[in-house]
């Protein structure tokens, strides 16, 4: 490739880069939709309980969590996986779909604790209102715990304000 062409294929390929900042909530809902995917080659989810606690924590301290990078194609890789285990939606081929190419840890645990249904298995997570005296911006460490069995059952989603999804 010459100097020429060479040029000519870097404005096509910045053009269509792009650094969007979106919602938490809008990211539940691509999920749900069957439009975020992980690719085969990405590594299983490896975190621990602690990993996933830290995060929440970070969430609720509004303090960055880092970036994700998704790859936006229409074209559908020929191995595929949902996020986590949890039973998604499949997409036409018309539709566009986000592959996690980095944050797959960050993606799941957000999705088991704040997006998915209550019958499906996954992270559950919540916030002791006791120690705290309330949900409020200034959250201080160490405020979440899991849950399990009738606990998910009878708290998931509960405690989670839309606050939390901004």
């Amino acid at each position: 490739m010459n100097e020429r062409e060479a040029s000519a294929v870097r404005p096509n390929v910045l053009s269509r880069l792009g650094t969007d900042t979106s919602l938490i909530k809008d990211l539940i809902a691509d999920i749900r939709k069957g439009e975020v995917k992980i690719p085969q080659f990405q590594r299983k989810f490896v975190w621990r309980e602690r990993q996933a606690l830290d995060l929440l924590d970070s969430i609720a301290n509004n303090y960055p969590i880092g970036s994700l990078l998704l790859w936006k194609t229409r074209v559908k890789l020929a191995a595929e996986r949902n996020i986590g285990d949890f039973r998604l939606p499949e997409t036409d081929d018309m539709t566009p779909t986000d592959y996690v190419l980095d944050g797959q840890q960050r993606i799941t645990v957000i999705y088991s604790c704040l997006g998915a249904p209550e019958d499906e298995e996954g992270f559950a997570a919540a916030y002791d209102l006791e120690k705290d005296g309330g949900f409020n911006r200034s959250v201080q460490h160490g405020r979440f715990s899991v849950l399990s069995g009738s606990e998910v059952r009878k708290w998931r989603g509960w405690v989670v304000q839309e606050d939390c999804l901004r």
